[in-house]
C-alpha cells in the first residue's frame, strides 16, 4: 500500500547522494531518489537504457530489483529473484560495475545476503583476488564488526564506518569528494580516512 505513495520529506540525503557523480542504483521499488533528480526510473530488464546509462548518454535512477510501476519487473520471493540470478544481461551489469566503477553501498543493512548479490561477492572474490580493494560499504561504527564478518568471503568490498549515528551520515557523503577530486579517487583510496576506520574493529 505504501510503496508508490511515499514521498520524501527531507532530502537532503537523496540530495547528498545525487552530488555524488556517477550512476545512482537502488533495490528499492519506490521513485523517491527519482523524486529528488527529477532522472527517469529504468529497470534490469530495460537492457537498451541501461547500456544508454553505462555509456553516459541519459540519466537514469536503476533498479535492480524492478519498480513499482514495472510489476512484472519486481524481484520479491523465490522465482524472482532466480529470474534476476540467472538473468545474462543483470549478471553481466552487476560485474561490469564491479569491473570497471567504484561500487559504494550505502543503506544496504544485509543486501549482501541477497542471493543476486551473493552470487556477485562469489563472483569477484575469484575474480578480483589480486586487485587492491575499492570498493566500500558505508555502515555505523557500531555495525563495522557485524559487517566484516558478512563480508569475509569478499575482501574486495570493505566495510567503512561514517559515524556512530544515522545524523552522521550525510555529513560523511558530502566530505568524500575534496574540491579538484573524483568522488571514485576518494571513496577507492582515501587512505587518511580508511586507516581510523579499519582501527574500530
Amino acid at each position: 500500500d505504501t510503496v508508490g505513495e511515499l514521498r520524501s520529506q527531507e532530502a537532503t540525503l537523496l540530495q547528498d547522494l545525487a552530488a555524488l557523480p556517477g550512476l545512482l542504483a537502488t533495490l528499492n521499488y519506490d521513485h523517491l531518489l527519482e523524486q529528488v533528480t527529477g532522472h527517469p526510473a529504468i529497470t534490469w530488464q530495460d537492457t537498451n537504457a541501461v547500456q544508454e546509462v553505462l555509456r553516459g548518454h541519459r540519466q537514469a535512477i536503476l533498479h535492480l530489483h524492478g519498480e513499482y510501476q514495472k510489476p512484472e519487473s519486481v524481484v520479491l520471493g523465490l522465482a524472482s529473484y532466480q529470474k534476476v540470478k540467472d538473468d545474462p544481461h543483470a549478471k553481466a551489469i552487476l560485474q561490469c560495475f564491479t569491473l570497471g566503477k567504484t561500487l559504494l553501498f550505502v543503506g544496504c543493512g544485509d543486501t549482501v545476503l541477497d542471493p543476486n548479490f551473493k552470487q556477485l561477492i562469489t563472483w569477484g572474490t575469484e575474480v578480483l583476488k589480486d586487485v587492491a580493494p575499492r570498493h566500500r560499504l558505508l555502515c555505523r561504527a557500531s555495525e563495522m564488526s557485524a559487517f566484516q564478518q558478512k563480508l569475509a568471503p569478499a575482501p574486495w568490498l570493505q566495510p567503512i564506518a561514517y559515524g556512530d549515528d544515522y545524523a552522521e551520515l550525510g555529513p560523511f557523503l558530502r566530505s568524500l569528494v575534496p574540491a579538484g577530486a573524483s568522488a571514485a579517487a576518494a571513496i577507492a583510496l582515501a587512505p587518511g580516512r580508511l586507516q581510523p576506520v579499519q582501527a574500530l574493529s
